[in-house]
């Protein structure tokens, strides 16, 4: 029995049992009487490193290799089930599992063998060239150390709920891999088990839009839809789309801007692009062709227009691609989305950027996702960037060790006890480097979720929806406040919530108003915020967040509160007067008074003694409707609500 690493000079034995974590290197021929076996977690390796031997496993015994295990073999004929060719020739019956990893070392050029499994978890390449004898699907990893060649023959990755097997290369030898591969790409039903949009990409060359057909699905391609001016009345509608934001500013149809982007592609799947395809969960798609690797340098434009600067992108190779690991260029922010469908037609973007948000860095094989450009650029990827060890599931990036203090905002449909599905996010973090305004490397701009439920932030320096905003860390020595961006697709009844908060200090207080309503929630001590919705109410300008440092601005007896601010008439039609209290440390009090769209339309400032002040606004010229006022006084600050008749 082998149960640990031992080299073995061949000879003659009855029995050879290899258990887990046994492993046993052949330095010459084997010749075995009884049986002998490589359990789950042994290997058998016919050929150890840094020697010229190839060994055989011969005798009138029999031969098994079992699920989990491995098999090491250099022989030119690989693997045979019967006769005096290949690594193991015993005479008896030779067993080897379609759940073993079968690694190819010879000396000189190698086939697979006859008694190759149709099916294994790993086949490796890493001595001279190997070709295969036949058919082969991989569950795991193909490793391609030196030159490997289908033969013609099906050489398939296959795609599961189990994992989604991948290709490594030596990249320090780039070898080449001749023929075709089919790589699956199998759809997680988890949030959507029915039709809805999936983002591919092709990691192969060349790919035909027909690899998209499966057995319960044809793709549809239509380039009426891209000159159409109701592009929804197209018939046969598409269901394959690409996106080139240049479409924006030149194309005259009824759509919003962004989905102007949208077209109907037609020739073959463009490497490094993306593509969003409206289809079954119950379908897997196989991309046939030669498998791409090596760098890819991807041209990315930017064409000014109402929204610029998106880019449907894929991840190229038959391997999981990790964003942190590709080098952004100038002109392209940081941040990544990938589409999550949750219906035929709905579904949200999923913003990722510096280890912050829903999901992970990475991309698995054939998927497309999202980037966004402020300027023309190239986006470089490199095989340095590709994930290489196989796993069953994509990797949740695991946030529990980050000291930054990050707050994650959710909005959904419906009540806390009662919701309906329809969900989005949006996330605040604070981190030396970021600034109030919009940084590439901090700050992901917002995406818009085709259901039409979003929720995003604003940075206090700049007026841009963000899914993920980065702010400095002075946000905790000074009093902020931050506008949030609500979108709802109907009336109804919605719920804000502070799904999570992290690293923030205690004396911190994070409070959202409520601008239509006049509420003012605590969500440290409340965390969800229940509220209703019409079509003709304000959305916009209706919530900010205030993070106010060592104070509650809840409070009744310290800083700027409701309750010693007096704010009259409420609602007015010429003027309205605010009295403040003074406010310790505070020599000055600044009034901004902001519109529902986050726009300043009266500020002033006064001197604010031990004894208070009277500020007297004049709202004669404003229109009617819902504003913000906004108190500032050293560190304390309040929103309240006025309204203009």
């Amino acid at each position: 029995m082998v149960s640990t690493n031992q080299t073995l000079h061949g000879g003659n034995y009855r029995n050879v049992t290899i258990v887990a974590g046994g492993i046993l290197h052949l330095t010459s021929s084997l010749t075995v009487a009884g049986a002998m076996s490589v359990q789950t977690g042994g290997m058998l390796d016919t050929h150890p490193a840094g020697t010229a031997s190839c060994a055989l496993v011969s005798g009138t015994g029999s031969f098994e290799l079992m699920a989990g295990a491995t098999l090491r073999i250099c022989d030119p004929a690989g693997i045979t089930l019967s006769g005096s060719t290949g690594s193991v020739q015993v005479e008896g019956t030779r067993r080897f599992s379609s759940d073993a990893s079968y690694v190819y070392d010879g000396l000189a050029p190698q086939v697979t063998g006859a008694g190759l499994p149709a099916q294994v978890r790993y086949l490796g390449n890493v001595g001279e060239p190997l070709a295969l004898s036949q058919a082969v699907s991989i569950a795991q990893v193909l490793e391609a150390n030196a030159a490997f060649n289908t033969a013609g023959m099906s050489c398939t990755l296959l795609s599961s709920a189990q994992g989604t097997a991948l290709v490594r290369y030596n990249d320090t030898t780039n070898p080449t891999m001749t023929g075709n591969v089919t790589v699956q790409r199998y759809i997680d039903p988890a949030q959507n088990p029915g039709p809805g949009y999936r983002h591919y990409a092709s990691p192969v060359i060349n790919a035909p839009f027909a690899d998209l057909t499966t057995s319960g699905f044809t793709p549809t391609l239509n380039p009426a839809y891209n000159t159409a001016a109701q592009p929804n009345t197209v018939t046969p509608f598409p269901t394959v789309f690409g996106y080139d934001e240049s479409r924006i500013p030149t194309t005259v149809s009824n759509y919003g801007a962004f989905d102007k982007g949208w077209f109907s592609p037609g020739g073959n799947l463009v490497t490094g692009r993306g593509y969003t395809v409206n289809i079954p969960a119950t379908e897997k798609v196989d991309f046939v062709g030669l498998l791409y690797n090596g760098t890819l340098n991807l041209p990315l434009s930017f064409v000014p227009s109402a929204v610029p600067g998106w880019q449907l992108l894929g991840n190229p190779y038959a391997a999981p691609l990790d964003w942190s690991l590709v080098n952004r260029p100038v002109g392209m922010d940081a941040a990544m989305y990938v589409f999550s469908s949750t219906g035929q037609y709905t579904g949200n973007y999923r913003a990722y950027l510096n280890g912050i948000g829903s999901g992970s860095p990475i991309v698995p094989s054939s998927q497309g996702f999202f980037v966004r450009t402020t300027a023309a650029a190239t986006l470089t990827v490199t095989n340095a960037a590709r994930v290489i060890e196989f796993r069953t599931t994509d990797p949740t990036f695991q946030r529990g060790n980050d000291p930054r203090p990050q707050l994650k905002l959710e909005l959904q449909a419906g009540t806390p006890a009662a919701p309906t599905g329809l969900a989005d996010a949006s996330y605040l973090y604070l981190e030396a480097g970021a600034t109030t305004g919009v940084d590439a490397a901090y700050d992901a701009v917002k995406l818009g979720n085709p259901s039409g439920l979003n929720l995003s932030s604003e940075g206090p320096g700049a007026a841009t929806a963000l899914a993920i905003n980065g702010m400095p860390l002075t946000s905790l020595s000074s009093a902020t406040v931050i506008p949030l961006h609500v979108a709802l697709p109907s009336s109804g009844t919605y719920t804000l919530r502070a799904a999570s908060r992290l690293n923030l200090p205690d004396n911190l207080d994070i409070v959202l108003t409520d601008m239509l309503t006049g509420q003012r929630i605590d969500l440290r001590h409340q965390p969800d915020y229940q509220f209703a919705a019409v079509a003709t109410a304000p959305v916009t300008g209706r919530f900010f967040l205030n993070l106010v440092p060592g104070a509650n601005p809840l409070a009744t007896t310290t800083g700027l509160t409701a309750s010693n601010v007096s704010v009259f008439p409420n609602p007015t039609h010429q003027a309205v007067t605010v009295l403040v209290p003074a406010v310790r440390g505070a020599a000055t009090v600044e009034a901004t008074l902001l519109s529902v769209l986050g726009q300043t339309v009266h500020q002033q400032k006064a001197e604010l003694p031990a004894t208070g002040t009277r500020l007297t606004l004049d709202v004669s010229g404003l229109a009617s409707g819902v504003y913000m006022l906004r108190l500032q006084a050293a560190s304390a600050t309040l929103i309240h609500r006025v309204v203009v008749e």
